[in-house]
């Protein structure tokens, strides 16, 4: 444990600094100094059975990993992407990448072939691990890429098959880890922005110790033999820092259940049968949950201490149903790929009024600034920014500087979420300073969606917009102009959106299309994305 467990959150905010070491490997904190653990470090939950895995079992693997990558000739900095659900394949890259001070790319399975691309070329990926319902997209992608050397595939429905087992077979499983920094590189995750291409976040192995560091108090000082799970897929963040790295981080069991998809009645049975005592659900899983049938729920025969939330706004009601439910508090993050777990509330350690964000994990210093830097006095509006240095904070956009030097502002790392704090020091979310779209716990750029429509022919112009939702807080809408001879129709509107599945992730594509006949621009012929909405609202009698 790095925090003092005290009773409550000032006690632990005041005895805690940060003290990062010069030299740093996340694969000792997240395996190696577990390996005498009594309880398992992995529980997959599949179609075929239980599959319980220990940290000494992680370890061996993943030293055999990182002498494979070895002796592939990859070095220090090299990147391994990652397509495929949950599995202890994946785990495994992860660890023992970083083992050998090779940076790990996990991207979603959501992704078409062009995304995967662009993903695969931005990093300079030369190995993609994948599995075996992947493989054909992901061969097809890596064959388009000229940095990709080898396409590493294992196959769930064999415990141990495919190419990936047998290329460890013969490797040795020692390995000493390599002398990483705490920041040189470990992960590049993606993000969305409103203009361009979505952007390589790349994040040190320090990340892994600050997260580590504040999913302790988020998830209020798990004990040793607790049992983690969340349904977020590990390409994401949520999934992959917030409740696999920082999971095995604490010692905890990881559980996960490899599929895509979220089964709300199922969730049930999963934090049943296995024990779980702390699940990290995005408001919209929680609000699917709520649906189920009281009798399908099976309340009796749980052990949650302690949900986790993020993504999304929570209301005063979705905290009362998960008190009752689950009799355990609901404990809310907020954050971003380059800064996550930034600000939060604990239930237990704080006296959190419903509907804030809460305030900065420990150790961290968060704050309202303004457009030049200037920290705002309370009750005023600006921009939620992080204190730099802090080992979560990211290190930069890769092959973007002027994109990295755009998220600064002197010793502040910028959100682009409005905001406000009040005098008790709580933090207050307002909304987004850019045209972000948050929807199911997905920040989408409206921008990659715009793209991929206007590559349709039937497309003149296209902007797209999020526009408020009960469940998923936005819906990712397009309102288009159609280019001349093509006619406005429900079947052109389906054949659009089986277009942007083809191109893009499932998530990005557009609930509801509109056509219409003109669109707001500015005199350079940018569509004005605030004015449509504004306008869209108007019309439905809401505000923006």
């Amino acid at each position: 444990m790095i925090l003092p467990k005290k009773d409550t959150y000032e006690e632990v905010q005041a005895s805690f600094s940060w003290q990062v070491p010069t030299h740093y490997n996340a694969a000792f904190d997240v395996c190696d100094r577990h390996v005498e653990r009594n309880n398992p470090a992995l529980i997959f939950d599949t179609d075929q059975g239980m599959q319980s895995h220990s940290f000494a079992e992680l370890q061996s693997a993943a030293c055999r990993f990182a002498n494979l990558l070895t002796s592939l000739g990859l070095t220090k900095g090299d990147v391994v992407a990652i397509v495929a659900q949950p599995a202890f394949a994946v785990a495994i890259t992860h660890v023992g990448a970083w083992k050998a001070g090779i940076v790990t790319s996990p991207l979603a399975t959501l992704f078409a072939a062009e995304a995967l691309i662009y993903r695969f070329e931005t990093g300079r990926a030369r190995i993609v691990v994948t599995d075996a319902e992947n493989e054909e997209r992901v061969r097809a992608a890596a064959a388009r890429c000229s940095s990709i050397e080898h396409v590493l595939v294992f196959d769930r429905n064999m415990q141990f098959g495919g190419s990936f087992w047998s290329a460890l077979a013969n490797m040795d499983d020692r390995f000493e880890n390599v002398d990483t920094r705490a920041d040189d590189p470990a992960s590049l995750n993606f993000t969305s922005g409103t203009t361009g291409q979505p952007k390589g976040v790349l994040a040190p192995h320090s990340h892994v110790l600050g997260q580590g560091a504040a999913m302790e108090f988020l998830c209020d000082f798990p004990e040793p033999g607790d049992v983690m799970w969340s349904p977020a897929d590990w390409a994401w963040l949520a999934g992959q820092m917030c409740t696999l790295a920082a999971g095995l981080f604490m010692g905890m069991t990881v559980v996960a259940r490899p599929r895509a998809g979220f089964d709300a009645a199922d969730a049930y049975r999963i934090l049943a049968q296995y024990g779980i005592t702390h699940t990290l659900l995005i408001p919209t899983m929680l609000k699917l949950m709520r649906q189920v049938p009281i009798e399908e729920q099976r309340r009796g025969e749980m052990n949650v201490r302690v949900v986790t939330t993020g993504g999304e706004p929570c209301g005063a009601e979705l905290y009362r149903w998960v008190r009752e439910t689950f009799d355990a508090p609901l404990n809310e993050t907020f954050g971003q790929t380059e800064c996550a777990t930034m600000i939060c509330n604990n239930q237990s350690r704080m006296s959190a009024p419903f509907g804030c964000l809460g305030k900065p994990t420990p150790g961290m210093v968060a704050a309202i600034v303004g457009p030049d830097g200037r920290e705002l006095a309370a009750g005023e509006i600006g921009e939620i920014a992080a204190r730099m240095p802090h080992p979560i904070i990211f290190q930069q956009y890769l092959g973007n500087p002027e994109a990295t030097a755009a998220k600064k502002v002197g010793d502040w790392m910028l959100t682009g979420d409005l905001g406000r704090r009040d005098a008790d020091g709580y933090f207050w979310y307002v909304g987004r300073a850019d045209d972000v779209i948050t929807s199911s716990g997905y920040r989408i750029g409206p921008s990659e969606v715009e793209d991929a429509l206007l590559a349709h022919p039937a497309v003149a112009i296209a902007a797209v917009i999020g526009l408020p939702d009960p469940e998923r807080t936005e819906l990712v809408s397009a309102y288009i102009k159609l280019s001349t001879d093509y006619v406005e129709s429900d079947e052109l509107k389906e054949e659009l959106k089986d277009f942007v599945r083809d191109h893009l992730a499932r998530h990005e594509i557009p609930r509801r299309i509109e056509f219409v006949g003109s669109l707001p621009i500015t005199s350079t012929g940018k569509v004005m994305r605030k004015a449509l909405r504004e306008q869209v609202l108007a019309a439905k009698g809401m505000q923006a």
